[in-house]
């Protein structure tokens, strides 16, 4: 029952945990002026939005966001073989307290290209100055105002074994979730 009272009121979130074949898990790398857990390693996750038709699909959107259509493209190829490992309400260490879906799958092959995205918000793209100063969020699609790049949700990624996982306060995203990601698909 306290689970699925979990997350009553708060914002709703949702995070991919993807291992591959040789039991590696995805891992990006936060950008030094992300708001929570900058330069942190975490998993591929974000806020639920309006659009999403439930909170799988925002789980898989912000996949596709942050680390591209290929990898979006084979989770979604087994999307019937995605597990729900629980959710979590974050109260502390942020001063807006939300809930996270935790999913986790496991690709059958050997997983495809990661293309790391820049930060999205409600169908806005977070434009930077030649600085790295956030400027301006334009809508995706319409023309961007010259001299602005995209600034990027993450600097790096990395596919990493149960045991080389980074140190608690490297990592953004509760441990405790990415074990039972292993426990359960391996």
């Amino acid at each position: 029952l306290k689970m699925l009272q979990s997350g009553l009121g708060l914002p709703k979130n949702a995070a991919m945990i993807i291992l591959n074949p040789k039991k590696q898990v995805l891992l990006l790398k936060r950008g030094k002026t992300a708001p929570w857990r900058p330069s942190c390693w975490g998993v591929p996750g974000g806020a639920v939005d309006d659009d999403d038709k439930n909170i799988l699909d925002a789980a898989l959107r912000e996949l596709r966001e942050e680390a591209g259509d290929a990898i979006y493209t084979a989770v979604e190829a087994v999307r019937n073989s995605i597990k729900t490992l629980g959710c979590e309400d974050f109260e502390t260490d942020t001063d807006k307290p939300y809930n996270v879906t935790f999913f986790a799958v496991e690709l059958p092959a050997d997983p495809p290209e990661i293309t790391l995205g820049p930060v999205v918000h409600a169908g806005r793209v977070l434009y930077v100055d030649k600085d790295g100063k956030p400027a301006v969020w334009v809508p995706i699609g319409d023309p961007v105002p010259s001299g602005l790049s995209p600034c990027p949700e993450h600097t790096d990624h990395q596919w990493c074994a149960r045991a080389d996982l980074p140190a608690d306060d490297r990592l953004a995203v509760r441990r405790k979730y990415v074990h039972a990601a292993f426990d359960q698909l391996s």
